[in-house]
């Protein structure tokens, strides 16, 4: 979305997120997307035997990209990172269930 009102730039947001895994539906919290926002680039590897969904977003002093890691039935753990300093995650998140 483009324009916004008083100069405010309207930006898309993340609404929902579904992975399924073979066919399995894969458990995906509400706070493991209610923070992404502009995504621009969405990309999917397997690591040490997880699932790893990166996400990147937004651009300047915003910009961000998200690990988002999931096995084939429930995400496991969030990192936020800012694209300015991504030595270090902003926020980590783990799951449990």
């Amino acid at each position: 979305m483009c324009g916004g009102i008083g100069g405010v730039k309207r930006v898309p947001v993340v609404e929902r997120l579904n992975i399924s895994v073979s066919g399995h539906k894969v458990v995906v919290p509400l706070s493991v997307y209610a923070s992404m926002f502009d995504p621009v680039v969405a990309s999917l590897r397997y690591e040490k035997g997880s699932f790893v969904l990166r996400v990147e977003g937004a651009d300047g002093s915003e910009s961000y990209f998200g690990l988002v890691y999931f096995n084939r039935e429930e995400v496991t753990e969030l990192r936020i990172y800012a694209t300015e300093f991504p030595e270090h995650p902003m926020q980590i998140t783990h799951f449990y269930y």
